[in-house]
Formats: C-alpha cells, sequence, structure tokens
C-alpha cells in the first residue's frame, strides 16, 4: 500500500488485490486531543482497534484543539493540561502528540488534514500545526502525509489478472453551526449535487451518523447501472461543557447540547476478479 499526495489528492495504491485481500481504512476526527475535555480512553480504545486492523487512518481535521495560545478569544485556563503550561505552547503541542503516536501507533499510516482549529492557528501565528506534526512524525519513523481542509482520497486497486478498480472519498472538514434539526444530513446532500464521489466524509459539528444512499446512473455500454453511495460524518471525541458540568466558558455560552463520539470504518475486500465491495462501520457512543 502507496501513498502520495498530489495537491488536494491523495492516492493510494495497492497492486496486490486478490481473493484474500483486505484493507481497512479509520475514518474520524475532532479529536481535540490536548483539551481536558477530550475523551482520551474512549480515542485509544478505538485506535487499538484500528492498530488490530491494520487501518489507515485518516484524520480530518481538529486533531488538535489548540486554543490556548494568547491570543485566542476561547481560551480557557480550565482547559489547559499541565504539560501545556509553557511559553513554546505550540512545539508543546506537537511534540507530545507526535509522541503519542509515535510510542502507540508507529506501525500504521496516517492522514493528518487541516481542521479549523489548526485553521485559525495557521491564519493568527502563521504555523501549521499539521505539517509540523507530520514532519516530526516522519522524522522518527512513522508513516504520515498532510492533507488540507478539504481533498480527495483516491483508492486504485489493481487485481491480479489486468483488473482495476477505483474509489474515490471526498472530505471536507466541515463548516458552520451544529445544524440542531438536520445534523448536517443537508450539507451532505447538497455536496452530492456538485461534487462525485463515492464516500462523502464531514466532521466539524460533533455530530455522527452514516447514511448510505443508491443512485442509477447510464454505463458508457448503454446499460443501466446502480451503487451505493455512502454520507459519513464522524463526531470526535471532545466532551461537550454541559455534558461535562462545566459552569462557565465557551462551549457554556454556545449551549451546545450533548453530542456522540467516535469514528467510522470503512472495510474493502475483493469481489470477483474486477471489483471491491465495501462495508461501513459506524463506532460511535
Amino acid at each position: 500500500m502507496n501513498l502520495t499526495v498530489d495537491n488536494s489528492v491523495i492516492t493510494l495504491r495497492d497492486d496486490n488485490v486478490n481473493a484474500d485481500w483486505h484493507l481497512s481504512v479509520c475514518c474520524t476526527s475532532d479529536i481535540h486531543i490536548d483539551s481536558s475535555k477530550c475523551d482520551e480512553l474512549l480515542f485509544k480504545k478505538h485506535m487499538d482497534e484500528a492498530k488490530r486492523r491494520g487501518s489507515l487512518v485518516l484524520i480530518t481535521g481538529d486533531l488538535f484543539d489548540a486554543m490556548q495560545g494568547r491570543d485566542d478569544p476561547r481560551r480557557s485556563p480550565e482547559e489547559l493540561k499541565a504539560q501545556y503550561k509553557t511559553d513554546s505552547y505550540f512545539d508543546a503541542l506537537v511534540m507530545d502528540i507526535a509522541k503519542f503516536f509515535l510510542d502507540n501507533y508507529k506501525d500504521l499510516q496516517f492522514i493528518f488534514t487541516l481542521g479549523n482549529h489548526e485553521s485559525s492557528v495557521l491564519t493568527h501565528n502563521n504555523t501549521n500545526l499539521i505539517d509540523r506534526l507530520v514532519y516530526a512524525i516522519n522524522t522518527q519513523g512513522g508513516h504520515a502525509v498532510s492533507g488540507g481542509y478539504y481533498g480527495w482520497l483516491r483508492f486504485m486497486f489493481s487485481h491480479g489478472k489486468g483488473g482495476r478498480t477505483s474509489k474515490k472519498l471526498y472530505w471536507h472538514h466541515g463548516k458552520g453551526a451544529g445544524a440542531i434539526m438536520s445534523f448536517g444530513t443537508l450539507e451532505s446532500r447538497r455536496q452530492a449535487s456538485y461534487i462525485d464521489a463515492d464516500f462523502y466524509l464531514n466532521g466539524h459539528n460533533h455530530q455522527g451518523y452514516y447514511v448510505p444512499l443508491r443512485k442509477v446512473s447510464l454505463a458508457d455500454s448503454g446499460r443501466q447501472k446502480a451503487q451505493t453511495v455512502h454520507f459519513l460524518r464522524t463526531p470526535g471525541y471532545k466532551i461537550s461543557g454541559i455534558e461535562a458540568e462545566q459552569r462557565s466558558g465557551y462551549d457554556i455560552e454556545r449551549h451546545p447540547e450533548p453530542t456522540t463520539r467516535g469514528c467510522i470504518f470503512i472495510e474493502f475486500d475483493a469481489e470477483g476478479a474486477n471489483d471491491v465491495s465495501a462495508r461501513v462501520e459506524p463506532w460511535i457512543c
């Protein structure tokens, strides 16, 4: 399995698809790993499952919370972990989180992408936490690539007798508020009107869902074909302010409802001599 990056497109190539072949992809976002309200035990439990499966791990934004910089209006001393109480705050985040992944998951391949928290740091402090993390992991023997706020993960599979299969995953970290009634499903449907993908992956609003839909189209042969497209939203691992019984602060002032936590696995298997099937497993609590 090989990962290459070309601007907004990350390509995974696997030329060894056979009857026993399998590929697992763990999709998640919104870890907020440096926040005191990160559900670390659940995140590590799911990462341990990804390790057991040998998954490619795709984290599409807000791995970092990174809200405790001097000029961040959202900062709250109550959410600052002791190890980050230093003048070199952003350096401490990168070094500590790189160590977490290297100590526990050095053999896994990771894709880390920007979310609004990393974009805010980039805008106001001129440093890209994701690029710095990827550099730190790779220079110490790990395996990681970085992506932008949106992008494509293109799966290119080659079968033993010359057959080829491709699948396309489109990700966007997400935008706007929490979509109280629809949980963001309408945003996913809008994306389907102007983006052609097999998987649509969003995060950001800390909601979690999986919505599979069928669509029909006309093949080049002139015959009608049908396929399932998959809409995924990953909730992440941050405990909401009201569930954490936080008496004040940014989360409480916004009055967000309690939200679910977890990730979603995509499991690929060989389907005959020239195709690949996908099974989606939400791990949402």
